[in-house]
């Protein structure tokens, strides 16, 4: 044997032995068996005897059980200098008994062969088979079997009335499954999100500042977020053809949604928003305290900036104002001496500024050279363009905030005023142009109308802007001295909500923590979640839970925690908008949340083998009694074809479940057929994307059902059904629960949740 490989056999005993708990991190990797050296061999055994026990392992208490070991344990502990390698070492260690082993199972299956042992051949191969199994003592006589039978027995009769298993949060569902059981395997399915639907024509609003239709939405898409925070699609369900209703606002906005999709919506006399459907929405409308009085968040307008523009904001803004592009070189009007100013600041080398008249100026350059401006104006494509031609450049709207910001100041200082009772106002000939502007007042987070009113001339479209940091709409010192910032804090208001069409839908799910997106005219809506309340539930109860999660970073799962707990709204807890109330709730939900023990794993495309890993060092090292994952399918085998990989994954969990004892729960996809099925849409075990391994391994397979997102007149509205398809312990059927919209949050019938 090499120098390397007794090296490593001494410096993993050496490592436990200075750090007993580095024995959790290799037990599944060594066995005693796997060292050379017969006294190491011992030694390990000996080791492992004592950490299971629960008591220490080193020289002197080795030695006193077994003298034998004394001077080799003593030797090892003093020449090893750190346990921090031990997980390298290990591997080693069992590389090269696999070895021994292959050469010498090798040797056993080409002498069964020549003989003709048809026995021997099969015994090798199982041999071969077996050595990427972990190590585990999985070996019981019969008496020992029933032995461990009859010690549960006697347990549970001990806690007679007591749940047996880690409370699943469900009355309903404890008293079917007695609680998540240990060593099971329990599989989640069911249409993520279901219902939560919007048009395919809709838009939604990229980080980059480009829309894109819903039914072109594709996985992992960089989406704007209410407040700028990274946010991507997670998810993306086909709804089908569902009724669609107009959203309009308080400014004339429209967006376009579902019967059951979800809004974050606000009433002056709730203490923190809460989540409703479009249902509940109209319905509270038919109360007269409701009408005019519910509304959405604005968007802070934080997105986009990936792209070099050709002209200063600023500078664009102002000249499609009171610029004129028709002439020979560009012109524009201004009485003010700041403007004349900036404008000449922001010019190349050059060029100057020429009086054509008494506020009038032309912005001229050198004799027999081109004009720069005019060079830029017809990269937009605005030299040429009379008054009501002008438009703002696609560019211009997917520029930072600050960008647009700057453009905004522009056309203010060129054509915006401000009256007396702080109203900003903007106006153009051009409905376009105006529409324009107030499609950027709105993308900064801006309440923009707008109204027509008749001249002598012609008609004029007016526009009146509103929005937190509006002292900034205009930079011009006698326009911007005139704004003031609002007394309260803006909202849009829903002022109806009409029927229009039937359409195509589909539902997203997104990583941002308030679950918020952007949808048609920077209207700020809502998707949504599950699990998060399961784990919630097993952490009420004492059972600490690992989360593996590849939908959320660990951030964006705790803000969701805090604010489920508090009942503050994510976004509050984004931009630190708290009122007194907020901060007495969120110090309540901070003080809940630090109280329940979680580890939370966020690494978004997980290898079985990493899953594996961190499990085994939660459970041994951490004190983890429950794990959840979210979701199966998402975990990866490398190098193996999807069939092969859903099939390694079920077997891997289920292993996992019996090798640590402890409850693996799993949300697992649901093909989207199931919405498609004529009659019954209720899905069943065989709707697992990949199902078949899924099934066979799962001790339990629930799907999710709520019989209103396909019947918008069901009598079970506001419910849910919990169908348990596979239950290898007890009966199967279903449970009735409470949906609270609210909070996503499924609700016993019985009593309120427990968490």
């Amino acid at each position: 044997m090499s120098v390397t490989a007794t090296f490593a056999e001494e410096a993993v005993l050496g490592g436990i032995l200075l750090d007993n708990m580095r024995f959790h991190d290799i037990a599944s990797v060594v066995a005693e068996d796997h060292f050379t050296s017969p006294l190491r061999k011992k030694l390990f055994a000996a080791i492992k005897s004592r950490v299971l026990a629960g008591e220490p392992a080193d020289a002197v208490t080795i030695g006193e059980a077994d003298g034998d070991l004394f001077t080799e344990a003593l030797d090892l502990a003093s020449n090893t200098p750190s346990a921090a390698q031990v997980p390298a070492y290990a591997n080693i260690v069992r590389n090269n008994w696999r070895r021994r082993e292959v050469v010498q199972i090798a040797m056993e299956l080409s002498a069964g062969a020549r003989a003709g042992e048809d026995d021997a051949v099969d015994s090798a191969i199982g041999r071969l088979l077996s050595l990427n199994s972990s190590v585990t003592d999985c070996e019981y006589t019969g008496k020992q079997a029933m032995k461990l039978a009859w010690d549960a027995i006697s347990f549970a009769h001990a806690n007679s009335g007591q749940l047996p298993g880690i409370p699943t949060g469900l009355v309903e569902l404890n008293d079917i499954l007695g609680g998540w059981q240990n060593s099971d395997l329990t599989l989640i399915g069911g249409r993520p999100a279901m219902g939560k639907e919007q048009p395919n024509t809709a838009l939604v609003l990229l980080a980059d500042g480009h829309w894109v239709r819903m039914g072109d939405i594709r996985m992992g898409d960089a989406l704007a977020s209410i407040d700028g925070a990274p946010s991507e699609v997670t998810g993306v369900f086909p709804q089908g053809v569902k009724d669609v209703y107009q959203f309009t606002f308080s400014d004339g906005r429209t967006a376009r949604a579902g019967i059951d999709h979800l809004w974050e919506v606000n009433y002056r006399e709730w203490t923190s928003p809460r989540v409703l459907t479009t249902a509940e929405i109209i319905n509270k409308l038919e109360c007269r305290r409701y009408r005019n009085r519910l509304s959405v968040r604005l968007i802070s307008g934080e997105f986009g900036g990936s792209e070099t523009l050709p002209l200063d904001p600023w500078l664009l803004g102002f000249l499609l104002g009171d610029g004129n592009f028709t002439t020979t070189t560009p012109r524009f009007s201004t009485a003010d001496t700041e403007v004349l100013e900036r404008v000449a600041g922001l010019l190349p080398e050059g060029m100057r500024l020429v009086p054509c008249g008494k506020y009038d100026y032309r912005i001229s350059g050198t004799k027999r050279r081109l004009n720069w401006l005019k060079d830029k104006l017809v990269e937009l494509g605005l030299w040429g363009k009379y008054s009501h031609e002008k438009r703002i450049p696609a560019a211009y709207m997917r520029a930072s905030r600050a960008e647009r910001l700057e453009l905004l100041r522009g056309l203010m200082d060129s054509d915006g005023w401000v009256e007396s009772f702080n109203s900003i106002r903007f106006s153009s000939s051009s409905i376009d142009f105006a529409g324009d502007v107030q499609a950027l007042a709105r993308s900064l987070g801006a309440i923009c109308s707008m109204a027509k009113k008749r001249t002598t001339h012609m008609d004029a479209h007016v526009l009146t802007i509103r929005g937190a940091g509006q002292t900034e709409f205009a930079s011009l010192k006698r326009k911007a001295d005139r704004i003031r910032e609002p007394k309260h804090t803006l909202s849009l208001t829903i002022s109806s909500v009409e029927a229009v069409e039937s359409e195509e839908c589909t539902c997203i799910r997104v990583s941002h923590p308030t679950s918020l997106y952007v949808t048609d005219n920077y209207v700020v809506t809502h998707n949504t979640a599950f699990i998060g309340g399961l784990v919630e539930a097993a952490a009420a109860a004492g059972f600490k839970p690992g989360f593996f999660s590849a939908e959320q970073p660990a951030v964006q799962m705790a803000l969701r925690r805090v604010s489920l707990l508090s009942r503050v709204a994510a976004t509050k807890l984004r931009n630190g908008s708290f009122d007194d109330e907020d901060w007495a709730s969120l110090a309540a939900g901070v003080k809940t949340a630090n109280e329940r023990d979680l580890m939370i794993y966020d690494r978004s495309a997980i290898t079985l083998d990493e899953l594996v890993g961190v499990s085994r060092k939660w459970v041994h090292s951490h004190g983890v009694k429950i794990i959840f994952i979210d979701y199966a399918q998402r975990i990866t085998v490398p190098g193996a074809d999807r069939i092969q990989e859903v099939a390694s994954i079920a077997r891997g969990l289920k292993n996992l479940a019996r090798d640590l004892e402890v409850p693996v729960v799993a949300l697992a996809q649901v093909v989207k057929g199931v919405d498609s099925r004529t009659g019954d849409k209720r899905p069943n075990a065989g709707d697992l994307a990949n199902s078949d391994e899924l099934t066979r391994e799962a001790d339990q397979i629930l799907m999710l059902y709520r019989d209103e997102v396909y019947n918008p007149d069901s009598p079970d509205r506001g419910l849910a059904e919990i169908l348990i398809e596979k239950n290898r312990h007890g009966p199967t059927g279903f449970k009735k629960v409470r949906f609270e919209a609210e909070t996503m949050a499924f609700q016993s019938l019985a009593r309120e949740r427990d968490f």
